[in-house]
């Protein structure tokens, strides 16, 4: 975890598709325009989208940012997978707690990936401090 403090990831974006659209800009115009703002990890997130309206939704906003912001999805393992196989620059996953294991991602996504977990109680601390180093990158915690 200590690494991405010495990344300087520093505003940590999570899309809403509602919330942008109400705005009359889009997931895409509020990524462009966060990204050039200086976020520099976006995490894709769309609780109610299928497989394949994420894939898109995740290709395009990875397209948009390029090499300027590290790209993440929201629980989908499948979608993260997908789209590094089409050659879109997804770093990785965010995963709840009932998601697939941190441990299963780390090992598909690989050690250069990016792995991180929501961790709501105590009790989710110890098991992650429980995990190898460098299973988990970032922890959100609320």
């Amino acid at each position: 975890m200590s690494g991405l403090q010495s990344a300087g990831f520093g505003v940590y974006l999570v899309t809403d598709g509602a919330l942008a659209d109400r705005h009359g800009i889009g997931v895409l115009g509020v990524v462009r325009a966060a990204v050039h703002a200086g976020v520099r990890i976006v995490q894709v997130r769309d609780k109610d989208a299928s497989a394949r309206d994420l894939l898109a939704l995740t290709a395009a906003v990875a397209d948009a940012v390029g090499d300027r912001a590290t790209v993440v999805v929201d629980d989908r393992l499948d979608v993260a997978l997908a789209a590094r196989h089409a050659g879109h620059r997804v770093a990785g996953v965010h995963l709840g707690q009932s998601d697939v294991p941190v441990a299963v991602a780390r090992a598909l996504l690989g050690a250069d990936a990016h792995v991180g977990l929501t961790a709501n109680t105590l009790a989710h601390l110890a098991v992650v401090e429980r995990l190898p180093r460098g299973t988990v990158d970032l922890l959100g915690v609320g």
